[in-house]
């Protein structure tokens, strides 16, 4: 899974970075102000991964 990750980590990030903008638009036009907390755990999620897979991969 890992490997996986950080073979396609590129791609894995544009289907986050989507994710977030789209679950941004949603939540401005619901006025939903808990569906936009959990937009911002999911993105502080994305961005742990990244520092995370690079860190990994400077290791290695």
């Amino acid at each position: 899974m890992y490997n996986l990750f950080r073979k396609y980590h590129t791609l894995v990030l544009a289907v986050i970075s989507f994710v977030t903008v789209a679950n941004i638009f949603i939540s401005i036009h619901t006025h939903n102000k808990y569906e936009f907390l959990s937009v911002l755990v999911w993105l502080f999620t994305a961005i742990l991964a990244t520092i995370n897979a690079k860190a990994q991969r400077s290791q290695n």
